[in-house]
């Protein structure tokens, strides 16, 4: 195979009430995140219902997009309101999340360059058909690490979801922003490396002002361009970073330009 073009023809985006079931513990919130600014331009209101995976590796989870993600799409005028009805942990998936969003004329652009003030940090454990201790000696961890009083530490045990499963959230709240540090627990690894992996991620963060963490900074690539405009500071360009913003410039009539402004600390801005 030699092809060296793509050509893509796609239709209006219509609102509506839409079911997407993955079938195995298969990220829902990346399934979310490919549809849900098509739908924030769309004319019409949604609601998407979603099952599979709520909490896996290599994927945003739930409460990632509900507390670090969408909060800056609301900041850029759109409406979207989620929930998470049932936990999906990987291997076993058979989570499910809903959906609003209402429809905006556009998105507008915004500077996110400051954390503002710092607000709180917070640590909680969620398991699933999973011992109580678990959480417990993840939590010692975090409490250690983050220097965290007990208030700011939760744990939360099920067994309403399929499989078992176990998630340690590190949660870093300042006034323009909310980081969060999620680690997902797995077979053979112990609950003290869950904890301190989560912890060693949020460490990082706090060494720069950067208000934008690595992972952020690749999703907001997209609706940073469909805005316009705008600018953000971030700890990194990750390669994932680069490949995305390369691919949006062939598509959109955008120009995204980095400057590195000390060995943590990117500045990326979005001009037409």
């Amino acid at each position: 195979m030699k092809s060296t073009a793509l050509q893509f023809a796609p239709g209006a985006v219509r609102g509506g009430s839409y079911h997407f079931a993955i079938g195995s513990a298969g990220s829902a919130l990346l399934i979310l995140q490919t549809i849900l600014l098509p739908l924030c331009l769309a004319k019409e209101s949604s609601e998407v219902v979603i099952t599979g995976g709520t909490h896996n590796p290599f994927a945003p989870s739930f409460d990632y997009i509900e507390r670090v993600y969408v909060p800056v799409l609301r900041k850029m005028g759109a409406q979207v309101d989620l929930r998470l009805e049932q936990h999906g942990f990987y291997p076993a998936g058979g989570g499910k999340i809903v959906v609003v969003i209402q429809p905006v004329p556009r998105l507008l652009p915004i500077d996110l360059l400051e954390r503002g003030m710092a607000h709180g940090r917070s640590a909680r454990a969620i398991m699933n058909r999973v011992p109580w201790t678990v959480g417990e000696r993840e939590m010692v961890v975090a409490r250690k690490r983050l220097e965290l009083e007990d208030e700011a530490t939760e744990i939360i045990c099920q067994t309403t979801a399929e499989g078992s499963g176990n998630v340690v959230l590190v949660e870093l709240d300042f006034e323009h922003i909310t980081e969060q540090f999620c680690v997902i627990g797995q077979q053979g690894m112990p609950a003290e490396k869950v904890a301190t992996k989560a912890c060693s991620e949020a460490e990082r963060y706090l060494k720069t002002d950067a208000p934008v963490g690595d992972h952020l900074a690749d999703q907001l690539l997209l609706p940073f361009a469909l805005a316009g405009a705008g600018s953000f500071r971030c700890v990194a360009l990750t390669q994932h970073f680069k490949t995305n913003a390369e691919v949006i410039q062939q598509f959109l009539n955008i120009q995204i330009d980095t400057l590195r402004e000390e060995r943590l600390a990117w500045k990326a801005t979005f001009n037409k």
